[in-house]
């Protein structure tokens, strides 16, 4: 089996809220202990330079209240870094607690990266 690998010289726009509030409306979820526009958006920051938004998702059944942390960076109008996490939104629990996983374009460093990442 190949990997597909994306073309890591694409450029990336930045997030696009209302049209992802429409194509996701699905699996977005919203919860009245959640403050926020329309209890969608507990912690959004958006800057010229910098998007942090949590879009809470409907009940799962295993983890229960969750959501997707996105953090997206910008320079000249694109995205050069970005940062997705699934987590535990509700009850608040501790860093390493409320995480279940998380992809984005941090740096690999270590001798044994492929180059291409």
């Amino acid at each position: 089996m190949s990997r597909k690998h994306t073309n890591v010289q694409e450029i990336l726009l930045p997030a696009d809220i209302p049209a992802i509030l429409d194509e996701y409306e699905q699996i977005l979820g919203t919860y009245g202990n959640i403050p926020g526009e329309n209890n969608i958006y507990p912690d959004f920051r958006k800057k010229s330079n910098l998007l942090s938004v949590l879009f809470p998702l409907k009940e799962h059944p295993i983890h229960g209240m969750t959501g997707i942390h996105a953090i997206e960076r910008y320079k000249d109008g694109s995205v050069t870094r970005y940062s997705y996490q699934w987590k535990i939104i509700i009850p608040k629990l501790g860093i390493s607690s409320h995480h279940i996983s998380a992809w984005g374009n941090d740096p690999h460093d270590e001798e044994w990266t492929k180059p291409e990442f």
